[in-house]
């Protein structure tokens, strides 16, 4: 069973002192809209009192909130506000939001309905437009509301229903949703991110499904307004604190973007009773989604070490960055880490995540690899590649080393002298840079390498032998 949690709402019916329409320019009760500082929303006509939630209808010219335990509606006509009244479609008590759906044919919002075991449930009702008015309310069916309480409702443009519910867990609500396909809505199904081991216990959904608004029990002492992105494979990416220009140190719930969405409207008592606020939210969501969306580095590339006249071939791993949309939609640049161009001999391929190319003296360069993602949002790590001298072909031929037969038509033998190394790796190259073999001997003094199952072409040699390294070019033919 789901503790109610509607902070600070009396049920006692008050009168209401509005005799006189209002009058209106802007679509909101002729208030003056808010910058990004959240302010109360028409004090001494809406908020004068407790109150739970507010919804505006699509077109702007229809208002519905909850003044606990009822619900009430205004019309604007012309440019005046019809007297907020007792809803005329629903005259008795309410639980929780208020919504219009995205069309504006229909209007959800939550009746409580005692049940066996359950005196505090509530099923989610809907009225439909019938011309320029409001149907009777009728309950959503079965595979929506169930004997636990539902509540917290938000329909999408494709009637996709999502709401809350404690049909889980004993003691907190979860989200839920539910298609509707064909006219029928399917069986409610747990919603992954917009539910967490803390109590939701209600849920705003943008029309076109790209973000959520969940209000959440993730502090202990209060609810907080979070935030939640659709991912392009249709998950939800973890609940985000809305941060601190939203919520305060006392309760937000109940939020909901305005149809233009330009404004947050949301519930708080922060000034005591429960008032209604709004804030400019569009730069708001687009700054919290570009930090959901974030790359972020997650493991260090290591410090490469090579030779003078040696091949790198070395493919970024596809690890080294995550991020909510995926690595495949990260593009990927590579330059030193003053952000110069790399040296000459350094190629980049941005397709492949690969650094390529042969180095021709010492040096030691510190390169950096940015990821960044379809918000142009980045990230980026480093790493030292540090080239040293490569041992002469003359030292190598000291040492008593000899590559042949060269041209081979497969196989070809390495002799490290007279005396056995104890350890030999030897890699092949194709001349792109790409690996195509690697042998390790030991405690030899020769190593066959076949080639055999090889195209014909040159291919590099690279000997890393008891400290000495070495290339050389073979031709297979």
């Amino acid at each position: 069973m789901i503790k109610k949690k509607l902070f600070l709402i009396t049920a006692t019916v008050f009168f209401i002192q509005i005799s006189n329409a209002q009058t209106d320019s802007t679509g909101y009760f002729g208030q003056t809209p808010p910058g990004e500082s959240a302010v109360v929303f028409a004090p001494g006509l809406i908020s004068n009192r407790d109150v739970y939630t507010i919804a505006f209808s699509p077109e702007g010219n229809e208002l519905c909130l909850v003044w606990p335990p009822n619900l009430y509606y205004s019309k604007l006509i012309g440019s005046t506000w019809t007297k907020i009244d007792t809803a005329y479609f629903e005259k008795g008590p309410v639980d929780g939001s208020v919504n219009f759906s995205p069309d504006g044919q229909s209007l959800t919002f939550a009746k409580p309905n005692p049940v066996a075991g359950n005196p505090n449930n509530s099923d989610i009702y809907f009225c439909t437009r019938v011309d320029t008015s409001w149907s009777q309310p009728m309950p959503f069916p079965n595979v929506i509301n169930s004997t636990d309480r539902e509540a917290g409702q938000a329909m999408t443009m494709n009637k996709t229903l999502y709401f809350s519910s404690g049909r889980i867990h004993a003691t907190g609500a979860d989200v839920f949703r539910a298609k509707c396909i064909n006219g029928e809505y399917t069986s409610a199904v747990y919603v992954p991110n917009l539910s967490t081991q803390y109590d939701e216990d209600g849920v705003w959904v943008s029309s076109d499904e790209s973000y959520a608004i969940v209000e959440s029990w993730q502090d202990a002492n209060k609810k907080d307004l979070y935030i939640s992105f659709r991912k392009p494979d249709s998950t939800w990416t973890k609940l985000k604190n809305m941060g601190t220009k939203i919520n305060s140190a006392s309760q937000e719930v109940a939020g909901k973007v305005s149809p233009d969405r330009k404004y947050l409207f949301f519930a708080s008592n922060r000034s005591g009773a429960a008032k209604i606020y709004w804030i400019r939210v569009d730069n708001i969501i687009k700054n919290l989604k570009k930090t959901v969306f974030a790359p972020i580095v997650s493991k260090q590339i290591h410090a490469i070490n090579i030779k003078t006249d040696s091949v790198i071939s070395y493919a970024i791993p596809k690890n080294t960055f995550t991020c909510e949309y995926g690595t495949d939609s990260l593009k990927y640049t590579a330059t030193l880490n003053n952000g110069s161009a790399l040296p000459s001999w350094l190629i980049f391929n941005s397709d492949t995540r690969t650094l390529s190319g042969t180095p021709t003296k010492a040096e030691t360069d510190t390169i950096k690899i940015t990821a960044t993602n379809m918000d142009t949002v980045s990230a980026s790590c480093t790493f030292k590649v540090t080239v040293s001298s490569q041992t002469s072909v003359d030292q190598f031929k000291e040492k008593g080393f000899e590559i042949f037969p060269n041209p081979t038509t497969g196989q070809f033998t390495i002799s490290f002298g007279s005396s056995p190394i104890q350890k030999a790796l030897i890699e092949i190259y194709d001349l792109q840079g790409k690996q195509v073999l690697s042998r390790t001997f030991r405690n030899t003094a020769k190593a066959t390498i076949d080639l055999s199952g090889l195209p014909n072409r040159m291919y590099v040699v690279k000997v890393i032998a008891d400290g000495v390294n070495y290339e050389d070019k073979i031709l297979k033919e």
